[in-house]
């Protein structure tokens, strides 16, 4: 275990871990960005499934929490684009430097 320990060391584990650990991340960001824009586009399409999302989320949060979801689903609705172009552009921009 010792030896095992010395040589994670003397091979940089540290900064393995730390760099993967930041690009997983870099590059996890704007998939969930495109991800969240898709979302967005399919309830600003259909209204009963968005209406849907708001009655089973209202449901599981506790009752304050609930005019915040729906500002959120407000914002994502109205903002869809916005988040899809941003999360493809930084996702192109990261796949270009790494």
């Amino acid at each position: 275990m010792v030896r095992a320990g010395k040589r994670y060391v003397d091979h940089h584990g540290y900064h393995y871990a730390a760099s993967i650990t930041y690009f997983s991340v870099l590059s996890l960001i704007p998939m969930l960005m495109v991800a969240l824009a898709a979302v967005g586009f399919v309830l600003a399409g259909q209204p009963a499934l968005l209406g849907e999302a708001r009655r089973l989320v209202t449901q599981a949060v506790p009752g304050p929490l609930s005019s915040i979801t729906n500002g959120l689903f407000n914002s994502v609705i109205d903002h869809r684009v916005k988040i899809g172009v941003f999360g493809l552009a930084v996702g192109f921009i990261r796949a270009g430097t790494g």
